[in-house]
């Protein structure tokens, strides 16, 4: 098996966001080690002001529950592309540029997201096939926050799948706990 590492060439501008909420950009497109950092509680408060109610109340649950919450290594960035199925062989995982210590419950999130599993019987599925014991909250708060960064990416600075975003992104939220 072998280990690639690729970056990918972000765009230092994002349409319709000001330099008032660069802090915030920073950190929901940063790894997941920020999510138990001071820096993160404090950017919070300049999260865009388009970004729902319901929104803003998942960043801020997330980093409170995420403060005492054991962490392990994490992929960062686990979704479907990123496994390999060679033909006949063990299914592989690449692209670790985003991988740090974080709560389990961030890439289990980033994986409901990117599958689109967001109903509560989807979202069971995968919590157990995950198959270790998961902080059911805080992985509602972190599928918001992944979400949120998916939105803001694809469908604010890239202008690519707005409405499989927006539709993401209504359907994250109405649930929501508050």
């Amino acid at each position: 098996m072998s280990l690639s590492r690729t970056t990918s060439a972000a765009s230092s501008s994002y349409d319709g966001f000001g330099t008032e909420e660069v802090n915030t950009r920073q950190m929901i497109e940063h790894h997941a080690l920020l999510i138990k950092s001071d820096t993160l509680a404090k950017s919070l408060t300049s999260y865009p002001r388009r970004a729902p109610a319901g929104a803003r109340r998942a960043l801020h649950g997330a980093v409170a529950l995420a403060r005492d919450a054991p962490v392990v290594w994490c992929h960062g960035d686990l979704h479907p592309h990123n496994v390999l199925h060679p033909p006949g062989g063990q299914p592989c995982l690449v692209d670790f540029e985003l991988s740090a210590l974080a709560p389990p419950e961030w890439d289990v999130a980033q994986t409901l997201v990117t599958t689109h599993a967001l109903t509560p019987g989807e979202q069971q599925l995968v919590v157990d096939a995950y198959g270790l014991p998961l902080d059911l909250q805080l992985l509602a708060h972190l599928v918001v926050v992944h979400v949120l960064r998916g939105w803001r990416w694809a469908a604010i600075a890239e202008g690519v799948d707005t409405a499989l975003w927006d539709v993401r992104l209504r359907t994250a939220l109405p649930d929501h706990p508050t």
